[in-house]
C-alpha cells in the first residue's frame, strides 16, 4: 500500500489550499494528518490559549471531514518519528504540505523532515504560503510576484472526491494517535474561538457592520476592540486563506 500524506501545520482550513488541491488528484488515498510535537508543547512562545485555539480548529475541521466521510488523524510525536513509522507501515509515496514561517524550532524540524523524506525516497511538496518567497537574494520584483500570487484562482477542494485509506491501514494509527486535544477544546468567553466557521463568521461581520468605524477607531482602545478585524489569529493559524 501507499499514500500520500497532508500535513496540516498552521493552515487549519480546507478552503484555498494547495496541498490538499493536489492530493485530490493523485491516485494513492490520502492521509491527513496533524501533528502533536512535545518539542512544541513544551515550548515558551506557545501558551494554552494558543493550544485552545488549535484545539477549537481540528474539531471545527474534523466535523466539516466527517460530513464527507473522513477525517484529520491526530497523531502525537517528533515529525520524523511519526513519518518513519507511518513510511514503514503503510508506505508514504508524497509528503504535502505549506511552507511554515515560525519558530528556528519549526525550521530545525523541516530541516529534518527534509532530511528524512530524502533518504526514504519521499517526495516533500511544499507550497508557498501568504505570499512569503523563501530563498530571495533582493526585493526586485517582490511586489509584482506577491500580487500575482494573492490575485491567483482559489484552490478548489471537494473532499467527497478524496480517496481514503482502508480500515485496516487505519488500524496501524492506532499507537500513534493522541487524544490530548480534546482537553483543549473547552470555550472561553474572553478569547476567540478558534476554527474555520467561527473565522468565516468573524470575517462576515467585520465587513457587513464592524468595519465601518475601522479608520476612525482603530486608535482608541475602548471603541478598537469592536471596530477591530480580530482576523489576526484566524491568518495566524490559517483558518482564513490571506487571499
Amino acid at each position: 500500500m501507499a499514500v500520500n500524506i497532508v500535513w496540516f501545520k498552521r493552515d487549519l482550513r480546507f478552503v484555498d489550499h494547495a496541498p490538499l488541491e493536489l492530493a485530490l488528484k493523485l491516485d494513492e488515498p490520502t492521509l491527513m494528518i496533524y501533528l502533536i510535537e512535545p518539542k512544541l508543547l513544551r515550548n515558551p512562545h506557545y501558551r494554552g490559549r494558543h493550544w485552545q485555539f488549535i484545539g477549537q480548529s481540528l474539531e471545527d475541521l474534523q466535523r466539516t471531514a466527517e460530513a464527507s466521510g473522513h477525517q484529520i488523524e491526530v497523531l502525537e510525536g517528533n515529525a520524523v518519528g511519526v513519518f518513519n513509522q507511518v513510511h514503514r507501515k503503510l508506505g508514504i509515496t508524497r509528503l504535502l504540505s505549506y511552507e511554515e514561517t515560525g519558530l528556528d524550532l519549526t525550521y530545525q524540524r523541516d530541516q529534518a523532515v527534509a532530511k528524512f523524506c530524502r533518504s526514504a525516497g519521499i517526495e516533500w511538496r511544499e507550497f508557498q504560503t501568504n505570499g512569503v518567497e523563501r530563498g530571495r537574494r533582493d526585493r526586485k520584483g517582490w511586489n509584482r510576484s506577491w500580487h500575482r500570487f494573492m490575485t491567483a484562482d482559489p484552490h478548489q477542494i471537494e473532499l467527497g472526491s478524496m480517496k481514503s485509506i482502508s480500515p485496516e491501514a487505519s488500524e496501524q494509527l492506532n499507537a500513534l494517535r493522541s487524544t490530548k486535544h480534546r482537553q483543549w477544546i473547552k470555550h472561553s468567553g474572553d478569547m476567540q474561538a478558534g476554527g474555520p466557521n467561527q473565522a468565516q463568521q468573524v470575517l462576515n461581520s467585520f465587513l457587513s457592520d464592524r468595519g465601518w468605524g475601522y479608520q476612525k477607531f482603530i486608535s482608541k482602545p475602548g471603541k478598537s476592540r469592536t471596530h477591530c478585524s480580530r482576523l489576526s489569529p484566524y491568518l495566524a493559524w490559517g483558518n482564513l486563506s490571506m487571499r
